[in-house]
């Protein structure tokens, strides 16, 4: 009785209780013949676990990053094509020359992106399409931001 009474007080203090001696023995003969088995040295079973999960998650983690920078750079392309084609289209509506609206939709447009212009009638239509710039290689050939822009040709003030 006394005894178990000193072993629950250094329970209470916070020291740890021993193992019983039995189960102890156990657990290091299972870790011992795992070892031998497995040509390591004893304890080592858990060792680079983390280092090979890692490695494993890597690519993955590396591809989402890629494709969803890839996205978002194709967002910012659209915004920039569909103000590239209102600009050129206002431009083209006041009467500016080919030049000259060519030249304000491309200050407004991504880099390497493509103009077209096309008059019929009253009307006046500017397109603009670009190609994914970032991990474009990782996105879809059909996938590019574009857009087309109409306006109506304004009238000309000709005063004598």
């Amino acid at each position: 009785m006394l005894a178990l009474r000193s072993r629950s007080r250094s329970a209470h203090r916070g020291l740890a209780r021993p193992c019983p001696p039995n189960l102890a023995g156990c657990l290091s003969k299972v870790e011992g013949c795992l070892s031998k088995v497995a040509g390591c040295p004893p304890g080592s079973g858990d060792r680079g676990m983390v280092t090979a999960e890692f490695a494993v998650v890597l690519p993955a983690v590396v591809l989402v990053l890629a494709l969803s920078l890839g996205a978002l750079g194709l967002a910012l392309d659209q915004i920039r094509c569909v103000d590239a084609a209102r600009a050129g289209a206002r431009a083209a509506s006041r009467g500016d020359s080919r030049g000259a609206v060519i030249l304000v939709t491309r200050r407004a447009a991504p880099s390497e992106a493509l103009v077209s212009i096309d008059t019929s009638g009253d009307f006046v239509r500017v397109s603009v399409v670009s190609e994914p710039r970032v991990a474009g290689s990782l996105l879809p050939a059909w996938l590019r931001a574009s857009s087309t822009a109409t306006a109506a040709r304004e009238p000309s003030d000709v005063q004598q």
